[in-house]
């Protein structure tokens, strides 16, 4: 909060020096940066944070002159650094911040001196009130990792008031995909409250590998409760109260998350020599055993049958599909996939042919082919589409027509995919970028491949594609 009090202290402190013809000329981008920032101090749970906001906008409106016979005012509560911010005002009248009339200059010693009510800013003594964090090895060595998954929440829920309580968050952080990992399903409740914890998260001190943390902890939350945490971050993804990067944080979890539970294990069955030596065989029998095993000659031999585990992502899916892509029309203030944010609908169209990627042995996948190649459809009727977004419709269509049977894709997805490769195929007479030209190619040749050549004629290819990045 310091450092916030202090960049609004340097706002204020730049607009005073400023002269009369420097504010108009930036008078339409501040109001701009206010229309923006306001709405980010007011939805602050921190009061202080809020009434620092509300000060510095009174104050910037009124050397912008906006609104003179009405001026902006909140209600808030006096405090010391409210009337700090005030008091750098002291020596101006009404007049002043009318800015049609010509700048008050400052009285200025002949010295050059900065007036005395700046004096104190650029004292050393204030530094003693910043104090460093410096989250050596050594201090974190000295801190004892949590043992449970509700002490680590009480960790990073409690009030940091000393650097030992941000030493015991390091060590928590890197404490918790542990603890996690350990905890597959037996943690639901722990898991969502973890993820809704770190989610809204930011780095309050200097860690270096925070950001990775951060990403590792929520994938982990994913994988430990994925029907829980699925839910909560694709109805999360919709809500006003986050950034384009949280956005995004969001989408690259559920791809990561995806991928984990979508991995099959296969175990190799164990060998006899190894089934041995957990009987506690002397080393020599075992050496003796080896020998006559490599001595020995076998005209047939039983084939080892790998064992599988279940693919757990096949039956949780879903949780991670439709939600996604149910509320894509919902009116944000902070969110516009269709005209300002375009990164994020390229980045979650992708992540949807991601998902459906790896739910491609679930019975539920031919159904979720088609709701995606509804969804991506709506897209293509833009006329101007950014490069992105067009790379990952084509991503997304490619991933369908690999995963649905023939005997589907004819009978119930036929028409969208014809509108699809129609769009592709117009999309390779524009000026479009060499990468977008070289994906919409290879997946032309993946629907003509896998549907065959007697529903699209006189194309020949192959089914590779370009991974997306």
């Amino acid at each position: 909060y310091e450092h916030h009090l202090a960049i609004c202290e340097s706002i204020i402190i730049c607009f005073y020096y400023m002269d009369n013809d420097e504010r108009v000329a930036i008078k339409e981008k501040i109001m701009l940066l206010l229309a923006a920032g306001m709405p980010v101090h007011l939805d602050s749970n921190h009061s202080d944070f809020r009434r620092a906001g509300m000060v510095t906008a009174e104050i910037l409106t009124q050397f912008l002159g906006i609104n003179t016979e009405a001026p902006l005012k909140f209600d808030y509560d006096e405090t010391d650094d409210t009337r700090k911010l005030k008091s750098l005002l002291e020596g101006y009248t009404e007049q002043d911040f009318v800015v049609k009339e010509p700048p008050v200059q400052l009285i200025v010693e002949s010295d050059n001196k900065v007036p005395d009510k700046f004096a104190d800013l650029d004292s050393d003594d204030d530094d003693e009130d910043l104090k460093p964090f410096s989250s050596s090895d050594k201090n974190l060595a000295s801190v004892k990792p949590p043992v449970y998954l509700k002490e680590c929440i009480e960790i990073l829920t409690e009030t940091r008031e000393s650097d030992k309580d941000i030493d015991k968050i390091a060590v928590t952080l890197r404490t918790l995909p542990k603890l996690l990992d350990e905890a597959k399903g037996n943690a639901d409740e722990l898991a969502l409250e973890i993820t809704q914890i770190i989610l809204s998260m930011s780095s309050e001190f200097y860690m270096e590998d925070f950001n990775e943390l951060r990403k590792k902890i929520l994938i982990n939350c994913t994988v430990a409760a994925p029907r829980t945490v699925a839910d909560y971050l694709s109805y999360q993804f919709y809500e006003d109260n986050y950034t384009i990067g949280h956005r995004l944080d969001i989408l690259n979890v559920i791809v990561e998350a995806s991928r984990v539970l979508s991995r099959i294990e296969v175990i190799p069955q164990e060998d006899e020599i190894e089934k041995l030596k957990k009987l506690n065989m002397k080393p020599w029998e075992i050496e003796v055993l080896e020998r006559l095993k490599k001595k020995t000659k076998r005209f047939n031999s039983a084939t080892k049958i790998p064992i599988g585990k279940e693919n757990k992502f096949n039956s949780v899916c879903g949780n991670f599909f439709y939600a996604l892509m149910n509320q894509y029309d919902k009116e944000l203030r902070t969110l516009n996939l269709t005209e300002e944010d375009t990164l994020v609908l390229g980045r979650l169209i992708y992540t949807l042919g991601v998902v459906l990627h790896c739910a491609s042995n679930a019975p539920a996948a031919p159904n979720m082919g088609k709701t995606l190649l509804d969804f991506v459809r709506v897209f293509t009727d833009i006329y101007v589409l950014d490069e992105y977004v067009k790379q990952a419709i084509l991503f997304s269509t490619s991933i369908v027509a690999q995963i649905s049977p023939v005997a589907v894709m004819t009978a119930e997805i036929y028409p969208q995919l014809m509108d699809i490769r129609l769009w592709a195929e117009e999309l390779l007479t524009e000026s479009i970028s060499a990468d977008t030209t070289e994906l919409a190619v290879y997946a032309l040749d993946i629907m003509d491949t896998v549907i065959g050549r007697g529903l699209f004629p006189g194309r020949n290819g192959h089914s590779a594609l370009i991974p997306l990045l």
